[in-house]
């Protein structure tokens, strides 16, 4: 159960960002951690739409780097997730 002020909090910053970044952070809290690849993949966007609105959720300290790992194309990709 969720107490009321981090409930008030949740609904402050729900207010501050745009659709996009909601969708974005409502994919990282039900998906858990995952590469920006892997973000435009289970939204089905482009990456060039995904990239974008994680960079925007870590400059407001909402999302950040959870390590790294080896992604398809075979590089080094960071692994994002809500802080």
């Amino acid at each position: 159960m969720y107490q009321s002020t981090s409930y008030e909090a949740w609904q402050g910053i729900q207010e501050k960002l745009g659709d996009k970044q909601k969708i974005v952070l409502w994919a990282f809290r039900s998906q858990g951690d995952m590469t920006n690849a892997e973000m435009a993949e289970f939204l089905n966007w482009p990456i060039n739409s995904t990239v974008p609105r994680v960079h925007e959720l870590r400059g407001k300290g909402l999302v950040g780097s959870k390590g790294s790992k080896i992604g398809k194309s075979g590089t080094r990709c960071i692994i994002w997730g809500v802080v």
